[in-house]
This record gives C-alpha cells, sequence and structure tokens, in this order.
C-alpha cells in the first residue's frame, strides 16, 4: 500500500524488514527493487533485481528483471 501512495521511505523499511525475515521473498524483492529505483538508489536496485531474477522461476518474469538489470547497468551512477 505504501508504494501505491508514493510512500517509498516507509515501503522500504517494511519490504526490507520482510526481507529480513524471508530472503528467498521473491515479491518483496521485485517491489523493493522498484522502490530503489523510484529513490535513484541504482546500486540496491540493481541488487535487488539481481537477487529477484536468481530468486524467480519464471522465464518472464526473469525477462523482467533483465531488462531493469541492464537499464541500471547501461545508465547508472
Amino acid at each position: 500500500m505504501a508504494c501505491r501512495l508514493a510512500r517509498f521511505d516507509v515501503a522500504q523499511r517494511a519490504l526490507e524488514r520482510s526481507i529480513a525475515i524471508d530472503a528467498n521473498s521473491v515479491a518483496s524483492y521485485y517491489q523493493l527493487a522498484l522502490v530503489y529505483e523510484k529513490k535513484n538508489m541504482d546500486d540496491r536496485a540493481l541488487d535487488a533485481w539481481q537477487r529477484f531474477e536468481s530468486l524467480n522461476h519464471d522465464d518472464q518474469l526473469k525477462e523482467v528483471a533483465q531488462r531493469h538489470i541492464q537499464y541500471l547497468e547501461a545508465h547508472g551512477s
């Protein structure tokens, strides 16, 4: 909900807590990667996308992650 309300700091804290509880939460890594992107935290976004990709078993979602990874690597700071 915090993401939908553009409360990215709140979302970040909640998602980071979620991952601390379950380090294999695919959904949390996905949302966290998006939040990091919104906050221009490219290094963290890249890490989250890579973790999301490695945990994911869906080829279409892996492609989404790969596109984000390629963009961040090409345009990162």
